[in-house]
């Protein structure tokens, strides 16, 4: 089976693509905020850093056992529930 040759507009569409993604991987490699917070039970707002709309969260440490729900996030802040008082580290990202 012979190769087509590619275009230059191909391969250039090729570089945009790659660079996207690197850019994304790259945001979520190197710009995680590491937030601590307080929570009580029920709906719990918290500040983060990113200083864009997170892609996810996850709970790197906690006081007692909880459970967490997102229920929004904004580019400023992320409101969790929580089944039960602690205090959590979380890695937002």
């Amino acid at each position: 089976m012979a190769l087509r040759p590619v275009t230059s507009t191909e391969v250039l569409d090729l570089w945009r693509a790659v660079d996207e993604e690197t850019r994304s991987i790259r945001d979520l490699v190197t710009t995680p905020d590491i937030v601590t917070a307080t929570l009580a039970v029920g709906n719990n707002t918290i500040a983060h850093r990113l200083g864009k709309l997170p892609r996810g969260w996850e709970v790197v440490d906690r006081t007692a056992a909880t459970t967490l729900y997102r229920v929004s996030w904004t580019t400023k802040h992320i409101v969790l529930n929580s089944s039960a008082a602690a205090t959590v580290g979380l890695k937002v990202f």
